[in-house]
């Protein structure tokens, strides 16, 4: 299957995405082409770095001396200071230099967590993306942004550091757990609803086949979809000032519901249907989604089968409080007109929140009977 390029266009910050299926066999041969000879060190987290950080290292040592894998705890409960300053440690006691490389091999975790660690020691040493889940692959992977939690919040510690390079496996989707491929498609519908709408109705009509994983080209093409509309969206507002925020469609109430539940319950990409669900309820119960259009989109959401129970209400506006998208002390909201066209919504007051957010959960836990 034929290399699929996207350059992303940032100045002397400008890197390629490189899609192909297959393309981790001959990953070295990249990474020796844009730094040769240089100490390396792979962080990859406790189920990544046992199916292909050890390949990769082994495949990086044929050329230089230097090569690390350092592991971690696998899940979002690493993205934290703790982790963070172990990971420090373990380059500083390797005496990595500042012209030596991290490669970020994993899932949004992996990439948040390393990237952040390159962006930080020694103010910055080069950084290259090699994503190996869907979510990871058709958004967290591109655009630059790392960080870790705070108890208070989700990523409101980072930064905007870009790789010097993308690399993208489709393959390595095959190993994924079917819950983790669910997670990845709400990033892609995420893009069909608010950039695309040929790309949502491409996926309602073939989402049993893409939850399977089983059309290399189909997911292939959505992949770069996906990563040529961000890649498009980050090129006009790097540091997310006015258009890039469109990105955060569903995860006002996503992340939210991740905090609540202590990141227990639902994956991060999970959350973000549910967000989206919520999101597509407060464009209609505000005009701004006609009827029709606002039961065709949620019917495609609901087909991901996300629940949602009795969360309380106070707790889910209590954490939406600290959310990065309030500006002099107003909530703004990316809600949709339609399929592909999104607009910046701002909260008139807090009453008019929760008597939305109440609406919609009250909706869905008698949909659902669940409890968390």
């Amino acid at each position: 299957m034929q290399v699929k390029k996207i350059v992303v266009r940032l100045g002397k910050k400008s890197y390629s995405i490189i899609i192909k299926p297959g393309i981790l066999n001959n990953v070295s041969e990249i990474i020796d082409k844009l730094h040769p000879s240089v100490p390396v060190a792979i962080i990859s987290d406790s189920i990544v770095s046992g199916l292909y950080g050890k390949k990769l290292k082994a495949d990086l040592q044929k050329t230089r001396k230097d090569v690390h894998l350092l592991k971690f705890p696998s899940g979002e409960s690493s993205k934290n200071h703790e982790q963070l300053k172990l990971l420090y440690t373990e380059l500083i006691k390797k005496k990595m230099p500042r012209n030596s490389v991290i490669i970020a091999l994993g899932g949004g975790v992996t990439g948040d967590l390393a990237g952040f660690a390159a962006a930080t020691y020694l103010r910055g040493i080069n950084f290259i993306q090699i994503p190996t889940t869907l979510l990871a692959q058709v958004d967290s992977s591109v655009g630059g942004k790392v960080g870790i939690n705070h108890e208070l919040g989700k990523n409101l510690i980072g930064s905007f550091y870009q790789p010097k390079i993308v690399i993208i496996d489709p393959h390595v989707l095959s190993t994924l757990p079917a819950r983790e491929v669910v997670t990845g498609m709400g990033e892609v519908v995420k893009y069909g609803l608010i950039a695309d709408k040929n790309l949502f109705l491409l996926i309602d009509k073939n989402l049993d086949s893409l939850l399977e994983i089983n059309n290399q080209k189909l997911i292939s093409d959505i992949i770069y979809r996906c990563c040529r509309i961000k890649a498009q969206i980050v090129e006009k507002d790097e540091k997310e000032n006015n258009i890039r925020k469109i990105l955060n469609f569903g995860h006002t109430f996503g992340h939210a519901l991740e905090q609540v539940t202590d990141y227990k319950v639902y994956t991060h990409g999970e959350a973000v249907i549910a967000g989206m669900r919520w999101a597509v309820f407060y464009s209609h119960e505000k005009g701004l989604l006609n009827s029709q259009h606002y039961a065709e989109i949620d019917k495609v959401l609901g087909r991901f089968g996300i629940k949602v129970g009795n969360i309380n209400t106070d707790s889910i506006l209590s954490a939406m409080s600290v959310d990065k998208k309030i500006s002099d002390n107003q909530l703004f909201l990316i809600l949709l007109k339609n399929a592909g066209k999104t607009l910046f919504y701002k909260v008139k007051d807090n009453k008019e929140l929760k008597f939305v957010t109440e609406r919609w959960i009250n909706s869905a836990a008698k949909k659902n009977h669940i409890n968390y």
